[in-house]
C-alpha cells in the first residue's frame, strides 16, 4: 500500500537538489558581497569566504557520514536539515540589523555550512536508496541541473533582489540584506514542507548499526587502500594544483567587479553578469566538455580543458588595465567567456576523479571518490584563503606603479602554470580512451 501512495520522482528530486545547492551558493558566493558591504576588508573577505567553504565541509565529509548513516532515516535528516537551514538564515537576517553584524554572520554561516554538509550527505544517500540503478542513471543529470538553477537563483536572483532593495530610497543597506536573507529562509522553509509531504518512504531507508571501532577500521582500510594505489601522488598533485590559478582568482575577481577601485558594478549588474549569465555559461561549458569527452576520450581532451580553465583568466588582466574605459557589455562578455572556460575545464577535473576512482577495487570506488572530493575542496579553498592578503600587499612587494588588481591578476596567471604541469603528468597515466563511446578500454 505504501508504494501506491508514493509520489513520482519529479515531485521530490528537483526540490531536493535545489535545496542542496541554495545554501552552498549563499555561503560561498553571496557572503562575499554581504561581508564586503558590511565593512569587511578584502583580505578578510577572501579568508572567511574560503574558510566557510573549507573547514565545515571537511569536518562533515570526514567525520559525519557514518553518523548520518547510523542515526535515524536519511529522510528525517533531510527534513530537519532544511528546517534548520531556514532557521539559521532567518537568524542571519536578524543579525543584519545588529550594530556589529559581521561576527554573528560568520558564526551563523559556519553553522549553516555544517548543516548544509550533513544535508548533502543525507540527500545523496537518499537518492541512492530511493532509486534503482537505472533510475539513478536516468536522473543523474537532473541533479546537476537543479543544483545549477539554485546557483542562478542564489548568486543571481537574491543578489539582484538585494541590489534592487538597496537602490530604493526607503530601504537601507541592513534592511535590504535582512529582507533578502529572509527570502532565502522562507524558500528553505517551503522546501522543507514540500520534502515532508512529497518525499517517499523507501523501505531501505533505515539506520545502520553504529560502531566506533567498525568506523575506524573502515576508514583506515579506505585510506590505506587509496594511498597504496599506483600513481596516487600524481593524482593528488592534479587534484591540488589543477585549479591553483582559479583558486586565487575566485573571490578576488568578485571583489574587483564590485570594488570602487575595481569596476564598481552595482549588485544588480553583478547578479545579472555573474549569477545569471556567468552560471549559465559555466553549465554550458560543462555540457559541451562532457559531449566532447564522450566523442574523443578524456586523454585527448585534457589539453583543451586545462587551456580553457586557465587562459581566460587573462581577461581579468585586461579588464584591470582597461578598467577606466570598459563598457558593461565587454565586462559581461569577459565574465561569460571566463565562466564558460571554467565549466569546460572543470569537467575534465571531475572526469579525472571518476576515472581514478574507477581504478580502485569495487568495494572502495565510492569511498575513494568521496575522499578525492576532500582534496578537491582543499585544492580550491586553501590557496584562496590568503588571496586577499596577497592582493593587499602585492603593490608593496612590487612597487612598479600598477594597481593591486593589475598585479594580482598577473600573479594569478603565474599560478596557472602548475596546472599545466600536473595536467602533463596526468596525461602520462590516464587511460586516454576513457569516456569515449565504444572504446576498447
Amino acid at each position: 500500500m505504501m508504494e501506491k501512495r508514493e509520489k513520482p520522482v519529479l515531485c521530490w528530486l528537483p526540490p531536493l537538489y535545489f535545496a542542496q545547492g541554495l545554501p552552498a551558493v549563499i555561503i560561498a558566493e553571496v557572503s562575499i558581497i554581504l561581508f564586503k558591504e558590511f565593512g569587511m576588508i578584502d583580505s578578510a573577505v577572501a579568508f572567511w569566504s574560503n574558510f566557510l567553504g573549507l573547514l565545515p565541509l571537511l569536518l562533515i565529509k570526514i567525520f559525519c557520514a557514518p553518523v548520518v548513516d547510523s542515526v535515524s532515516r536519511r529522510r528525517s535528516w533531510i527534513f530537519t536539515g532544511q528546517l534548520s537551514l531556514a532557521g539559521l538564515f532567518l537568524f542571519s537576517a536578524f543579525a543584519c540589523k545588529f550594530s556589529d553584524p559581521l561576527p554573528w554572520l560568520i558564526l551563523i554561516f559556519f553553522l549553516a555550512s555544517l548543516t548544509s554538509g550533513v544535508h548533502d550527505i543525507a540527500a545523496d544517500g537518499f537518492y541512492i536508496l530511493a532509486l534503482d540503478d537505472h533510475r539513478q542513471a536516468v536522473y543523474s543529470g537532473l541533479r546537476s541541473v537543479f543544483n545549477r538553477i539554485a546557483a542562478v537563483v542564489g548568486s543571481g536572483g537574491f543578489i539582484i533582489l538585494a541590489g534592487w532593495l538597496t537602490g530604493t530610497e526607503k530601504c537601507r543597506l541592513d534592511t535590504a540584506w535582512c529582507l533578502t536573507l529572509t527570502g532565502v529562509a522562507a524558500s528553505l522553509f517551503l522546501l522543507a514542507l514540500w520534502s515532508g509531504i512529497f518525499m517517499p518512504h523507501p523501505a531501505s531507508d533505515m539506520p545502520k548499526q553504529f560502531s566506533f571501532s567498525g568506523i575506524g577500521k573502515d576508514f583506515a582500510a579506505v585510506f590505506l587502500a587509496f594511498f597504496r594505489k599506483k600513481h596516487v601522488w600524481i593524482a593528488l598533485l592534479f587534484l591540488l594544483l589543477y585549479r591553483l590559478g582559479e583558486a586565487q582568482l575566485s573571490v578576488m575577481s568578485r571583489l574587483f567587479l564590485l570594488s570602487d577601485d575595481g569596476l564598481a558594478l552595482s549588485k544588480v549588474q553583478y547578479g545579472s553578469m555573474v549569477g545569471v549569465y556567468g552560471v549559465t555559461m559555466m553549465l554550458t561549458g560543462g555540457v559541451i566538455a562532457g559531449f566532447l569527452c564522450g566523442r574523443f576520450g578524456l586523454g585527448r581532451m585534457l589539453l583543451p580543458m586545462v587551456l580553457a580553465i586557465n587562459v581566460p583568466d587573462l581577461l581579468y588582466v585586461l579588464l584591470a588595465f582597461w578598467q577606466g574605459a570598459v563598457p558593461n557589455l565587454l565586462t559581461g562578455t569577459c565574465i561569460a567567456v571566463e565562466q564558460f572556460g571554467y565549466g569546460f575545464g572543470f569537467a575534465g577535473y571531475m572526469l579525472f576523479m571518476v576515472w581514478f576512482a574507477s581504478t580502485s577495487k569495487d568495494e572502495y570506488k565510492t569511498s575513494h571518490f568521496a575522499l578525492m572530493t576532500v582534496f578537491m575542496i582543499v585544492g580550491l579553498r586553501l590557496p584562496g584563503m590568503p588571496s586577499g592578503w596577497i592582493a593587499e600587499n602585492i603593490t608593496q612587494w612590487i612597487p612598479c606603479g600598477w594597481t593591486k588588481y593589475q598585479l594580482f591578476f598577473l600573479w594569478v596567471m603565474v599560478c596557472t602554470l602548475p596546472g599545466f604541469w600536473v595536467t602533463w603528468l596526468a596525461g602520462k597515466i590516464i587511460d586516454r580512451s576513457y569516456g569515449r563511446k565504444n572504446s576498447e578500454a
